[in-house]
């Protein structure tokens, strides 16, 4: 697991740094970033960077766009600064979340050898102009920030598995990889999106105007527990890519099944919003009860069961729902509302 998060247009440089912060709790081995001019990236953490040089962000003055990475290594030496990202690949420079487990195949496809799994993304962006025919030979999960030097008007994010969400501000976007950084770096009632499984956004750095395209036909699993083919891949059963085993993917129904099952079982979309259509196919996976069972849920048993879910914060002692909870551990509690991580996380990158 690793972390990305920037911003595009007229972004904080104070933000940012909070959001490089929190983004060390999904990876620790190695830091780096990239603007529209420079890398910067060595094989340490955000928290040791920053101690050695707390002014490293001065440089990101005048850049349209700022995307920073902090690496889980799982290929390649994690103290080696080249094998950090960002990566550089011709006309593309980009980040990347998650792992490519068709390398091999990459090599023959691409005629290129390289040492860590992020590196044929890049390099299959450079050598093919279209985006989704790049992106669609990869296999395994990815979210990703990307620049082209063909295209220096705008920028890129994806998305296939694992998490991405961004939020658009008055004259900025920012992205990360947890919507709570999102929360406690900006604010908890800020309008955060998730990037769109199997899809790309194309953002105007000058306007911040937002284009969505999708990805058709990726090869491999889809992060919803469907593949390419729209066969749904329960927990015992595991998919294969050309030889490779995909990441193991819970049994999670995409939006469309979910509608269905929706529609047959009478429930209001009302229904479906209060609880949310993924929590309640999780739920009932847990519980034992099908799909069915949770959509006709009453509007006081549904209440009653997001009760259940309930949690006392061990900072502020107040009985809080779940989703004021903080994605994260602060000093050995993971029982912290949202409000109480920003306080602490500030006060601790303020000692930097």
């Amino acid at each position: 697991m690793c972390g990305i998060f920037g911003g595009i247009g007229k972004y904080n440089k104070a933000t940012i740094r909070f959001l490089a912060y929190l983004n060390e709790s999904r990876g620790s081995h190695a830091f780096g970033f990239m603007t529209d001019t420079c890398i910067v990236k060595d094989g340490i953490s955000v928290k040791e960077y920053l101690k050695k040089d707390s002014s490293v962000f001065k440089i990101i003055d005048g850049s349209p766009y700022i995307a920073g990475h902090t690496r889980h290594a799982t290929c390649g030496d994690k103290d080696n600064a080249e094998h950090a990202h960002p990566f550089n690949k011709g006309h593309i420079t980009g980040v990347h979340n998650g792992m490519i487990s068709n390398t091999e195949e990459l090599k023959d496809t691409l005629k290129a050898k390289f040492v860590v799994d992020s590196e044929y993304i890049f390099e299959s962006l450079n050598q093919e102009s279209d985006i989704v025919s790049a992106l669609k030979i990869l296999c395994g999960g990815w979210c990703l920030f990307w620049k082209d030097d063909r295209t220096p008007e705008h920028v890129y994010l994806a998305r296939h598995s694992g998490m991405l969400s961004y939020c658009k501000t008055s004259n900025c976007i920012y992205f990360s990889s947890d919507n709570d950084h999102l929360k406690i770096a900006l604010s908890p009632t800020s309008d955060i999106k998730d990037v769109p499984y199997d899809a790309y956004l194309k953002i105007n750095v000058n306007t911040l105007e937002v284009e969505q395209f999708e990805i058709k036909e990726i090869k491999g699993y889809s992060s919803y527990g469907y593949n390419k083919n729209n066969d749904f891949r329960g927990r015992d059963n595991r998919t294969y890519c050309n030889g490779y085993e995909d990441d193991y993917v819970p049994s999670v129904k995409t939006q469309d099944k979910i509608e269905e099952d929706r529609a047959a079982t009478g429930a209001t979309p009302d229904e479906v919003k209060e609880t949310g259509a993924k929590q309640i196919v999780d739920n009932g996976s847990k519980e034992g009860a099908d799909v069915g069972e949770l959509f006709s849920r009453t509007e006081e048993e549904i209440t009653e069961h997001k009760k259940e879910k309930y949690f006392t914060c061990a900072y502020c002692n107040e009985v809080l729902p779940p989703e004021k909870r903080f994605g994260g551990v602060i000093y050995g509690e993971s029982n912290i509302c949202i409000k109480c991580a920003t306080y602490r996380l500030q006060d601790e990158l303020a000692k930097l």
